[in-house]
């Protein structure tokens, strides 16, 4: 079993698909959201790329919740925003929640043709990283990144769930990429929100006063749970699940 990483979605190309596992990453902060989501009960979530195409939706389905952000900050009129924190205090049970997001939302939907998608995020990585092996094929962790850059965050969240492949399998074969992140977990694995805090998603959530996401989203393995994209939608499963 082989395991890439691609650093951005903008550079996402089909080969890196097709055939393949493709777990996102969009550690600050749309994956956790999605987590925490799932792990409060939602029925599912329906990533869309525009704020036009969530619309439009929810104009079809009065009921759901509107959810997103543009730039870090939560959409005028949409019921949440993308902060693990709001999200945490909604009730959530059985909603269904449609979902756009700068980057989190577009990388998703960009890996639609990858054999199984999965939602990845330090707060279920142990289970993502298990649900990828059950697939027995070769694996690609895209990182949403932040303004079109690689983010931090994301980087030491490929870095765990690497980690956690290696405990969970034999014959695992990296990308360079894969193992300069894997090593750089390692490295800072005691102090992972102290750095996460410094990166350019970080400190953005900072100046917004958004700290409280900030410590949230850093929690390693708070959700036993995995959610995966199946199209059109997010679900989500107890760890094990089928």
């Amino acid at each position: 079993m082989h395991v890439d990483v691609v650093a951005t979605v903008n550079e996402l190309m089909q080969e890196d698909i097709l055939h393949k596992t493709v777990i996102v990453i969009d550690t600050l902060r749309a994956t956790s959201s999605m987590i925490i989501g799932v792990a409060q009960g939602a029925e599912e979530i329906i990533p869309v790329e525009t704020i036009g195409q969530a619309k439009c939706l929810y104009a079809q389905y009065p009921t759901y919740l509107l959810a997103g952000e543009r730039n870090s900050k939560k959409i005028p009129g949409f019921h949440l925003g993308n902060s693990p924190a709001e999200w945490l205090s909604a009730p959530l049970k059985g909603q269904r929640i449609i979902f756009t997001t700068t980057n989190g939302t577009r990388a998703i939907l960009k890996s639609a043709k990858a054999d199984q998608i999965l939602i990845g995020s330090l707060l279920n990585g142990q289970c993502c990283a298990k649900q990828a092996i059950s697939y027995q094929a070769d694996i690609t962790i895209l990182c949403a990144g932040t303004r079109n850059q690689f983010a931090i965050e994301d980087g030491l969240t490929a870095g765990y769930l690497i980690e956690q492949l290696f405990h969970m399998t034999e014959g695992l074969t990296i990308s360079d990429l894969g193992w300069a992140l894997y090593h750089a977990y390692l490295a800072s694995r005691h102090r992972l929100s102290e750095i996460i805090r410094l990166g350019q998603a970080g400190q953005r959530l900072i100046q917004l006063g958004c700290h409280e996401d900030l410590i949230i989203c850093c929690q390693l393995d708070k959700y036993p749970v995995v959610a995966r994209f199946k199209p059109p939608s997010v679900i989500g499963a107890a760890a094990g699940e089928s």
